[in-house]
């Protein structure tokens, strides 16, 4: 495991060095057209090559999956590596600082090791299946908050799918309405991680992809919170059969989870 620490380490803080030096610079963009016109730029595929080439040089017989380049370097190894370039490329192109690199590794489909660094405050959401996460050196722990009146979280998902839009509204208008302070800032693995180190109660993701919140998702559980799909199960369930899925996750403190669970349901 040590190894695997030391080469997820590696691969995020080189990552990150691509992501400070283009940030707030003027950025050249692509456009994927799948279902929608998602905004990528030469930042992301940097990112990821300089991720994949660590990866590959450490672990060459590992299977990587990657926002930008998918599922690549098959093989029968059980060890699949998770890359996300840039989480939040929009907020990057836009000079907003809520944006990541996030990168996971999986045996067998379970998450045993997760990172996510946010590049400009230089923070590392760190977590080792069984041994606990953590917020750079100091060990991280969801808020203790039961109340969901008192509770803060966000809520993301990808306007530009009508039907997916939809939901996304339905919820945020359902939570709102109850008085439970809601927010959108357009970076899933970044609003997870908050709920990991006790900052938000809960976060909700209405079309996540194995990317966006593998890594964050084991923070939150190895902190002491849960993670669900909108019926109650393990999405990496979901993700076992089929690694390219989208699955919709609500991710909590664990006090609040079921009431929360109840209003996301639609």
């Amino acid at each position: 495991m040590n190894q695997f620490i030391k080469t997820a380490k590696k691969a995020v803080l080189e990552a990150g060095k691509i992501l400070r030096a283009g940030f707030l610079k003027r950025q050249v963009l692509h456009y994927k057209v799948h279902p929608y016109r998602a905004m990528v730029t030469d930042t992301d595929f940097a990112s990821e090559a300089k991720i994949r080439s660590i990866i590959r040089d450490a672990h060459p017989t590992h299977v990587m999956l990657g926002e930008e380049t998918g599922l690549t370097n098959r093989s029968d190894s059980p060890y699949l590596w998770i890359i996300d370039p840039i989480d939040g490329t929009t907020n990057y192109v836009h000079g907003i600082p809520f944006f990541n690199v996030t990168v996971a590794l999986q045996k067998n489909g379970r998450t045993i090791l997760g990172i996510v660094y946010q590049p400009v405050t230089q923070e590392f959401f760190f977590a080792v299946r069984g041994r606990g996460a953590w917020l750079n050196n100091d060990r991280a722990h969801v808020s203790p908050e039961s109340n969901t009146k008192k509770a803060y979280g966000f809520i993301e998902w990808t306007p530009e799918e009508p039907e997916i839009n939809k939901r996304g509204l339905a919820i945020f208008t359902r939570i709102r309405n109850r008085y439970i302070r809601i927010r959108n800032i357009g970076c899933r693995a970044l609003v997870f991680s908050y709920v990991g180190v006790g900052r938000t109660e809960y976060a909700i993701s209405v079309d996540s992809k194995l990317w966006d919140v593998a890594a964050a998702s084991l923070l939150i559980r190895e902190a002491g919170g849960r993670v669900t799909d909108f019926k109650g199960r393990d999405p990496e369930q979901v993700w076992r059969r089929d690694p390219l899925a989208k699955c919709p996750l609500l991710a909590t403190n664990g006090k609040m989870h079921n009431k929360l669970l109840s209003l996301v349901r639609t």
